[in-house]
């Protein structure tokens, strides 16, 4: 059975709490539909503590499924994260869901929101919309006089490492299939795919330590460096196109899916903790390596993507933490590193 890395269940500097007007608006919906935001193992971290959250309030939900009738009078929930901006074209799948003609009430969890007419279009008196930054926020009440538009706290700032089960109980859950096992999988049955994914996820996380020992910058004063800087279309091209050559990790990208499932979004989060766990100091333009790092007391440095997202959120949820850094400019973060460990960076395997 494979061992992994303690992480450190908590931090007094990360005091987070459902604001009322989320709670109470969750708590009022009676039985509705949960639509997970799709993505990395951030969106995972996301989906994991959305799912908890419902669980701890005692929810009545179903997980959504594609081109099942739900009725002519149904609530949605979709799941909080960055699906709703012009950078990807997931905006125009979930047009189509909130355009269905029996959607009764919608509330969308805390999201980025920008340069999506067509969904802002479609939002009317049925619709409650949290957003996770100021600048989302003014967006979509410039555009949209009929939804009900509210700030609240990226939804992965509400859980802890504490209602992690332990690896060894999540990994346990789904053994090593047969050859019977694998033919049900094949017909793509629930059971099925919940231990494939599972059994997956046990081999990406042996993975991604494997990686993680490699690829650590270790600074003169013996602080490990993680450098997790993301490699798509939401990097900041500018900002790090003048970074000197770092021993990059894109850590959200060693998972990710649809996060319909439970186990398959806790492992998720176990393993982003584990690769912010790994290292004293974390560099990144990731949302949720910089709130994992934040959750776990790492001291965090983060820098913006591309359309000031990380900015936003920092502003609007982080820029209280004393252990959380934002930096704009190169210059600072050269002068946090220290010039004797700049532009090259030392690697060094973590025993």
């Amino acid at each position: 059975m494979m061992e992994v890395p303690y992480i450190n269940r908590s931090c007094a500097a990360f005091p987070y709490v459902v604001p009322e007007a989320l709670y109470e608006c969750l708590a009022n919906l009676g039985h509705f539909i949960y639509y997970p935001n799709p993505g990395n193992l951030g969106d995972e971290l996301i989906a994991a503590s959305t799912v908890t959250l419902f669980d701890r309030i005692g929810l009545s939900y179903e997980v959504y499924e594609e081109g099942k009738d739900y009725g002519d009078a149904y609530t949605l929930v979709y799941g909080g994260g960055g699906g709703l901006v012009s950078e990807w074209d997931w905006h125009e799948v979930m047009a189509r869901v909130f355009a269905a003609s029996g959607l009764a009430r919608c509330v969308i969890l805390p999201h980025s929101i920008r340069g999506c007419g067509n969904i802002l279009r479609l939002m009317d008196e049925r619709f409650t919309v949290f957003c996770r930054e100021a600048r989302s926020l003014a967006y979509c009440r410039k555009y949209n006089r009929k939804a009900r538009f509210l700030l609240a706290d990226d939804m992965a700032f509400y859980f802890s490492p504490q209602l992690l089960p332990p690896w060894r109980a999540l990994a346990e859950r789904y053994p090593e299939p047969g050859i019977l096992p694998r033919l049900f999988e094949r017909m793509n049955m629930a059971e099925g795919k919940s231990a494939f994914l599972c059994r997956f996820y046990r081999k990406t996380c042996r993975r991604l330590l494997r990686h993680l020992s490699s690829r650590v910058q270790v600074l003169e004063d013996g602080r490990r460096v993680g450098w997790f800087l993301r490699k798509d279309q939401e990097r900041d091209e500018f900002f790090t196109a003048s970074l000197p050559p770092v021993p990059n990790m894109d850590v959200s990208r060693y998972g990710g899916g649809d996060c319909r499932w439970h186990d398959y979004n806790m492992m998720g989060a176990y393993m982003l903790l584990h690769a912010v766990n790994a290292v004293d100091m974390v560099i990144t333009d990731r949302l949720h390596v910089s709130i994992a790092a934040a959750m776990t007391g790492r001291e965090v440095v983060m820098i913006d993507n591309s359309y000031g997202k990380l900015s936003g959120v920092y502003e609007q949820s982080m820029r209280l933490l004393p252990h959380v850094k934002f930096y704009g400019k190169k210059e600072e973060l050269f002068l946090l590193l220290g010039k004797n460990n700049v532009p090259v960076p030392n690697h060094a395997r973590r025993n």
